[in-house]
């Protein structure tokens, strides 16, 4: 894990996550670890750099929010459901939600770019061996 249930109660965006107990922040942040790990396919259990350490925790702050967010009763149902309904008096309405298009986003944008940099490119390829043709000497 990459940060500690004070961090997490430091700097959560939500004041029902701040108020949970450590043992369910610690569960939040070993998912959170495991979505970092998946994301970027990289193992950073022993880092030592500052910088992504930083990184690594802010990331696992967001995540716990986002992870805690998506694990309430009523996002829950409105994600599985994808229908909303309204009934006023003698009138009543369902609308079908369009699918939300796939994205390789989290939403949060900080997260994502934090994620996107924690990730490492592929700096060489088919261009790496080049060859050139024959010189034109003359």
């Amino acid at each position: 894990m990459f940060a500690t249930p004070e961090d997490v109660k430091k700097r959560s965006a939500f004041a029902e996550v701040k108020a949970l107990p450590d043992a369910d922040i610690t569960s939040y942040l070993s998912r959170a670890a495991r979505w970092i790990y998946h994301a970027t396919k990289v193992d950073y259990t022993e880092t030592a750099d500052p910088g992504i350490l930083e990184d690594l925790r802010t990331a696992s702050i967001h995540l716990v929010d986002l992870l805690w967010y998506q694990d309430q009763d009523d996002v829950k149902d409105e994600s599985i459901t994808g229908m909303q309904s309204e009934r006023m008096g003698n009138y009543q309405y369902t609308k079908m939600q369009n699918a939300a298009p796939q994205s390789d986003g989290t939403g949060i944008s900080e997260l994502d770019m934090i994620l996107k940099g924690l990730t490492p490119s592929n700096g060489y390829g088919a261009s790496f061996f080049s060859v050139s043709g024959p010189s034109d000497c003359r």
